[in-house]
């Protein structure tokens, strides 16, 4: 991608180009009128030769674009156009002369641009259906320009976003000539207009291009596609939290797990010097758009490191196919996505290019595709949301080729799922200021204090209200809270046994325990931190053995299993399924009219673990259960031999017997060990004192 600047009139405009070099430094070029001054930084992709460099000159034409034009082949030939170089945005010029204004709606692509008539010395802009590429009239007290960036221009007295469709420069306004006409497609074509999509943005002459991965339903389907037909490619993913567990599921289904590329999370002390570089190159002082642009910037710089220059991405798929949670009514979310797509030129789209072409990475989104974006356009609420749950048409479509926790998985945020939000959260407000105020004092040191009631700085309609109140985390701040907690229970509390082995009744220990005395201990840590939860009970292998507890967050129940074997730190709404990866092991729940149905993938199949009934018995009846598990004669399935497990780091270790299995996202180590190396184990890897027990394993 590149970097456009104008000056109306006579005037230098080097400096200005200079600011955002950032966006194309294989060569910068400029032409020079008596009423216009156009420059230009390249990103060299296509035909990367000097024939190729703009601002093109086509007869009394100059043009300069920002853009990917995909149908250039098509078009040079359908109306036998001659380039002089091999780059596709050398056709605008010639389609304009041919077709006027109506030139946007033969080009697929996204584009930003400016067509300058050197006799007339009319000037015209142009910009793609979704506003992909940033493009601005800036005046200032002197002088009026046309940029990419506003961070081009000093001292802005007032600036206009360049609306998208054909516009024309009159009498310092801008004038909107014509509008994009959408065509109509059918919503049966979605799967064949996509992976199109995708194909059609593998750059043919790079060595190698990234896909930034989270693990999230969007990014997989790129990257499923792409690993078909791609093989000079790296798989980027950012952090080590919940979303590389999905990412780790999805590349050993695709089997590229050597292409993924981890990108770290920033140290502490690197935060304040990267707020202010994705404050200062995205333009915003808004939170959404600072910690979601920061994670974009990490990714952007990763490939930029490794030589790269473009990048593709699951964006725009929110946006299009509701994938956003906005209310509880599909009609309602289904209204919204107008909304949000009509604003994503200065919402997602600005954050997406301005964070990733800090480091020169042009991103190319298969989800903003023409084809894709004319479907979207034909979906009902009906084909896009069912259950709450929106993208229904995507995940149909690529439930075949995506693992089951990917196709069913929730919308999380990108900042959320990466981690990087927490920590631009913590440190913006960890001197009890509210995070956007931060983040306007940063902006004010690179902006007019003037310019700051702008809507473009600051606002992101649908979500500013959401964004103000928005915590450390992406959902409920109850229930992530809970899931910290929980994680840090199975880190410090194994599962065991042990007493049961040795007919030692102890209730609530601090050891930990079966299920009911983890559940005890659990329910306390909650009230420690003001959560009120209630004891539930549940059955396994149709036996009513297993405590666990419910919670009431907004109106809705969640069970937690605090006393699972298997360290499974997630809330499991009763309300919905829902299908997620932990630790390398893959979780399901079912949900019939009574029952929620637990799920533990083994050996490749689904197998049942927990049956939870909806309503349970009453707490008193439950803690009676507890009291007397010993003597009221209910068989557990796991009183004849050793059981410990616990989570060490991003580990979980399972002891069954005599043999140890170590769950990982990247797979499943199996030993067998010596009673010693048992012993051994559970004392010195898991800090678990035996001395109080004297037959702690019995001898079989």
């Amino acid at each position: 991608m590149c970097g456009i600047v104008a000056l109306v009139g006579k005037g230098d405009i080097s400096e200005s180009l200079n600011k955002i070099k950032h966006r194309g430094n294989d060569l910068l070029k400029s032409i020079k009128t008596n009423h216009l001054s156009i420059g230009f930084n390249r990103l060299a992709i296509n035909d990367k030769t000097e024939n190729g460099a703009q601002p093109f000159e086509f007869g009394n034409l100059i043009g300069a674009f920002n853009a990917e034009i995909y149908n250039s082949d098509k078009l040079r030939k359908k109306h036998n156009i001659k380039t002089k170089s091999n780059t596709d945005t050398e056709v605008i010029l010639p389609l304009f002369e041919r077709f006027g204004s109506s030139v946007i709606q033969h080009l697929d692509g996204f584009y930003s641009g400016l067509i300058y008539n050197k006799v007339t010395h009319e000037t015209y802009l142009l910009r793609d259906y979704i506003g992909k590429k940033p493009f601005f009239y800036v005046k200032t007290k002197k002088s009026r320009f046309i940029v990419s960036e506003l961070k081009a221009v000093d001292s802005i007295v007032e600036f206009q976003i360049i609306p998208k469709g054909f516009s024309k420069l009159k009498e310092d306004k801008i004038h909107l000539i014509e509008q994009h006409q959408t065509s109509t497609v059918s919503t049966d074509q979605i799967k064949e207009a996509l992976i199109e999509a995708v194909i059609k943005r593998i750059p043919k002459e790079e060595k190698q291009f990234g896909i930034f991965l989270s693990g999230g339903l969007d990014s997989s389907i790129v990257a499923s596609v792409i690993s078909k037909y791609a093989e000079n490619v790296i798989y980027y993913t950012l952090g080590n939290t919940k979303d590389f567990e999905y990412v780790t599921l999805l590349a050993k289904q695709l089997g590229i797990e050597a292409k993924i590329r981890k990108v770290a999370l920033p140290k502490p002390n690197e935060l304040p010097e990267l707020i202010k570089k994705v404050v200062y190159y995205t333009e915003s002082y808004n939170p959404s758009i600072i910690s979601n642009g920061l994670a974009t910037f990490l990714l952007s710089r990763e490939a930029h490191n490794d030589g790269l220059k473009v990048v593709i991405t699951g964006e725009g798929a929110d946006e299009l196919f509701c994938g956003y949670t906005i209310s509880k009514n599909k009609n309602k979310c289904f209204e919204k996505r107008i909304e949000l797509i009509e604003n994503m030129h200065y919402t997602e789209c600005r954050r997406l290019d301005l964070a990733s072409m800090a480091h020169t990475i042009e991103i190319r989104c298969p989800f903003l595709d023409k084809k894709v974006y004319a479907i979207s356009e034909q979906c009902t609420p009906n084909d896009l949301i069912i259950n709450g749950q929106g993208k229904k048409i995507l995940r149909t479509s690529f439930k075949s080729i995506l693992p089951n926790e990917i196709s069913d998985r929730k919308k999380v945020s990108f900042d959320v799922g990466s981690g990087i939000r927490k920590m631009v959260v913590e440190f913006l407000t960890a001197n009890g200021e509210v995070e956007q105020e931060a983040l306007k004092k940063i902006w004010s040191k690179y902006f007019h204090e003037s310019l700051s009631d702008n809507y473009y700085f600051h606002s992101y309609p649908t979500f500013d209200s959401a964004i103000a109140k928005r915590g450390v985390v992406h959902k409920s701040s109850v229930q992530d809270k809970i899931e910290d907690l929980l994680l840090r229970e199975f880190k410090d509390i194994p599962f065991h046994n042990i007493f049961m082995l040795n007919n030692i009744d102890m209730i609530g220990t601090a050891l930990g325990g079966t299920c009911s005395d983890k559940v005890l201990h659990f329910k306390k840590v909650l009230a420690d931190n003001g959560i009120e939860s209630k004891l539930h009970s549940a059955y396994i292998n149709e036996k009513e053995c297993h405590r666990m507890l419910s919670i009431e967050i907004n109106d809705k129940k969640y069970f937690i299993d605090p006393g699972s074997g298997w360290g499974n730190p997630k809330l499991l709404p009763s309300f919905e399924v829902i299908s997620y990866s932990v630790f390398g092991m893959t979780f399901k729940t079912e949900l019939t009219n009574e029952n929620l149905l637990l799920f533990h993938r083994t050996n490749g199949q689904f197998k049942l673990m927990i049956r939870i009934p909806v309503k349970s018995k009453s707490e008193n009846e439950i803690f009676a259960d507890i009291q007397n598990r010993f003597s009221n004669g209910v068989g557990y399935p796991f009183q004849s031999s050793l059981r410990f497990s616990k989570v060490i780091e991003d580990s979980f270790y399972f002891i069954k017997g005599n043999r140890l299995r170590i769950f990982r996202s990247s797979g499943i180590e199996e030993h067998v060990l010596r009673k010693a190396e048992v012993k051994n184990l559970i004392q010195n890897t898991f800090g678990f004192d035996l001395k109080n027990i004297e037959k702690w394993y019995p001898e079989k």
